[in-house]
Order: C-alpha cells, then sequence, then structure tokens
C-alpha cells in the first residue's frame, strides 16, 4: 500500500499550479500481535519514515 500511495504521488501532474514535482516517503509498520498497542505502532512506523527520509527520500521503507 505505502508502494502504491508512494508511486501515484509521484504520477501527479501539477505543472497548472506551478509544482514541478512531488515525491512522498512513507514509513510502514505492521503489527506483530493483536494487542499491540496503536502507540508502539506510530513510533515504529514514524522511525521507518525518518529512516526513509535519511536514504534519499521518495521511498518506502518498513520497521
Amino acid at each position: 500500500m505505502g508502494e502504491r500511495v508512494r508511486s501515484s504521488v509521484a504520477a501527479l501532474d501539477l505543472s497548472r499550479f506551478g509544482v514541478d514535482k512531488v515525491s512522498v516517503s512513507v514509513g510502514v509498520a505492521v503489527s506483530s500481535r493483536a494487542d499491540q498497542p496503536i502507540e508502539d505502532l506510530i513510533i515504529l512506523a514514524d522511525r521507518a519514515l525518518y529512516r526513509a527520509k535519511k536514504a534519499g527520500r521518495d521511498r518506502v521503507v518498513a520497521a
């Protein structure tokens, strides 16, 4: 899903708004158990997002 979002944003033509190119980085986390607190997943996804940005942006990184 993260890759679908990333590629869809990259394919946007926003030239009529004066925007040349837009990209996104996505951090993904998947629960390993049913009772895992959502706050834990958000922290993991956030860390993955910053790894994606540090690695060059416009990518998807999983926690």
